[in-house]
């Protein structure tokens, strides 16, 4: 008897090649293998670097660079172009309605942002951002995380510095209350000899 998470695997997996009911075994194979190469593992990386890539061309909410509109540009009409081919692909070589209208969906929401990425192009032509402008001051020191600014061993060399001058401070009020016993353990002696 098999165990139920094998069981559970083995019937996503014939859920999967069900798109691909309309094919010869062969093209169904191949198909499954490009389908999970590409979208699974290319989609988990897509979406891991995605944010990292859009910020670091300056396509963020605050798009203020000069440069910014043509990367929009350019990003869409190649994810126009990508997702134009593999509809073509799933119409042609897989006959599978199911990927082809998921690719014509995508393309469709690609065009329309390209339109509007042409758009921004242009208002940004008309009315360009002053010379120089940044979105972050040059100054700006970027934060380790959104709870801390300095990194783990930035904040313990503060803490330890802190802990010493505490350590100190204590250091030298002990030292004050010895002298205060002493001297008064030092009167005591002197006014029981008397």
């Amino acid at each position: 008897m098999l165990p139920a998470r094998h069981k559970w695997s083995r019937s996503r997996g014939r859920h999967r090649h069900g798109l691909f009911t309309l094919v010869d075994c062969e093209r169904r194979y191949k198909a499954t293998d490009f389908v999970d190469t590409v979208v699974y593992r290319g989609s988990d990386m897509t979406k891991g670097r995605s944010f990292f890539a859009r910020t670091g061309i300056g396509l963020g909410l605050q798009a203020q660079r000069r440069l910014a509109p043509w990367a929009g540009v350019a990003v869409c009409a190649a994810a126009v172009v990508f997702w134009g081919v593999h509809t073509v692909f799933a119409a042609q070589k897989l006959r599978s309605v199911t990927l082809t209208a998921v690719g014509f969906v995508l393309f469709s929401l690609f065009s329309v942002l390209t339109g509007l990425a042409v758009a921004a192009l242009r208002e940004m032509r008309r009315t360009p951002p002053p010379a120089g402008l940044e979105i972050l001051p040059a100054d700006y020191k970027v934060p380790y995380s959104h709870l801390h600014e300095d990194p783990p061993e930035v904040r313990l060399a503060r803490e330890l510095e802190q802990r010493r001058e505490r350590l100190a401070v204590q250091q030298k009020e002990l030292e004050m209350l010895e002298g205060r016993l002493k001297r008064k353990l030092e009167q005591r002696e002197a006014g029981g000899e008397t």
